[in-house]
């Protein structure tokens, strides 16, 4: 098993990294610090490094990278000990443009093939099997973007959402990305904004199938984070409004939330400090004064 060593480096637009530009025998010690430059620290195996072969065409937005990936067959993992050295609250997806590939995480296992796509947080540990040949698109945003649109976006990791709504979104998450270039702050923070939006109504397709939560106590968890972060500007939002909002009593929704070792309260201070993080790196806000965000 190759782990990176690569720590911390500045990334430009447009990074390509090739295998076969590098001698053979430091090719996959190369590639694998490439993967983990690209993304986040990782640990990647390949039946066979004599003749590995893979790339990484990386182009990073304000807010988000972009990344067309190929190459053999192999295991990329983020175990425990990757996300203790390199902490990350990101969310990547997963397009398949050629061959299979398996996602798994939370207990979760998905095979994603051409035109499907599948999501896996950076926060948890995940273990991706590519089939030799492989290409991906690969979309990573910050976990907190997601979560603003689909607050129980921790339930639909490591599940396919089929070609008939991946290849549509990923067409014009392609077309978005191509104008994403542009020197116009505002016009780029709208466009970041569009693949989001993209990526949680494919997500959001899943809650009608295999994304189902089966525990009602998990449900009204999904629902009242729901509320909290549709509501979190409000300054009179109460845990009160919670419950009756999610229609349980706040002492029983303070249990579910105790049994993640969380609140009501202490969820509505997060989604908040959530939202004031996500203003503060808004372009479109840069006008407005700190104190008032």
């Amino acid at each position: 098993m190759i782990e990176c060593r690569i720590e911390s480096r500045e990334i430009k637009m447009d990074v390509v990294f090739r295998t076969d530009e590098v001698r053979s025998p430091e090719r996959f010690e190369y590639w694998a610090d490439a993967v983990c430059t690209s993304y986040t620290k990782l640990s990647c195996d390949t039946e066979d490094r004599k003749v590995f072969s893979g790339g990484i065409a990386l182009k990073r937005l304000a807010n988000f990278g972009s990344s067309k990936v190929w190459g053999s067959g192999q295991v990329v993992q983020r175990r425990a000990c990757d996300i203790t050295q390199c902490d990350d609250e990101s969310v990547l997806l997963s397009f398949q443009v050629k061959n299979q590939c398996e996602v798994l995480q939370g207990g979760r296992s998905t095979i994603i093939n051409p035109g499907e796509f599948a999501a896996y947080r950076s926060s948890d540990p995940y273990r991706l099997r590519l089939k030799d040949g492989f290409q991906q698109h690969v979309i990573q945003i910050p976990h907190a973007a997601l979560f603003k649109r689909l607050p129980n976006i921790d339930s639909l990791t490591a599940q396919s959402v089929g070609a008939d709504v991946g290849a549509a979104i990923y067409f014009s998450i392609k077309k978005i990305i191509g104008l994403g270039t542009t020197s116009n702050d505002v016009m780029r923070a709208w466009l970041e904004d569009t693949v989001v939006d993209l990526i949680a109504t494919g997500l959001a397709s899943l809650e009608d199938g295999r994304a189902k939560l089966r525990a009602s106590g998990q449900k009204i968890l999904v629902r009242a984070r729901h509320v909290i972060a549709k509501n979190c500007n409000r300054p009179d939002l109460s845990r009160d409004d919670v419950g009756a909002a999610v229609g349980v009593s706040v002492r029983r929704l303070n249990e579910l939330f105790a049994a993640e070792n969380s609140s009501i309260q202490s969820e509505i201070r997060e989604a908040r400090l959530q939202s004031i993080c996500a203003d503060l790196t808004d372009p479109r806000l840069t006008q407005v004064p700190v104190a008032d965000i």
